[in-house]
């Protein structure tokens, strides 16, 4: 090669050219989506959801399965009667751990609460599902019954 062609490679346009590629393709990977929320923060917000009682926000975070097969009104049904169930007013919750397996995930938590007799525990555990990029809980079909 040539000392000209050398430093033609070297001179200021040769230079933008590459500072334009890097730039197209810095803006090419930050351009992807976001990955959607964990197993563990959808489990933690169904979790917290029920703490609350906030039916609403516990039927958001079901998987569209669960939804299509539970319509919002007989989930809020079943999920007091799961509370009821705890024996115990829940002050709070902890996801113990969440194993994701590829497209599927099981959490265990566990809800804490206060009693005249002492702290009480609940343990439970759900099943969650990936779809889109969004994970969801997958309803057990006797849920609070």
């Amino acid at each position: 090669m040539s000392t000209e062609a050398r430093t033609a490679m070297r001179g200021p346009q040769f230079r933008s050219a590459w500072w334009l590629l890097f730039a197209v393709l810095a803006i090419g990977c930050d351009s992807a989506p976001p990955p959607g929320p964990s197993a563990h923060a959808a489990a933690q917000a169904y979790a917290e959801a029920i703490v609350q009682r906030d039916w609403p926000v516990a039927y958001a975070t079901l998987h569209p399965d669960s939804q299509s097969r539970c319509q919002p009104q007989r989930f809020a049904a079943r999920a007091q009667s799961y509370y009821r169930t705890l024996g115990f007013e829940p002050a709070r919750m902890h996801v113990q751990s969440c194993e994701e397996q590829g497209t599927k995930a099981i959490a265990h938590f566990v809800f804490i609460g206060q009693t005249p007799s002492g702290q009480r525990r609940y343990k439970d555990a759900v099943v969650l599902q990936q779809v889109e990029g969004r994970w969801g809980v997958i309803l057990p079909r006797k849920f609070g019954q």
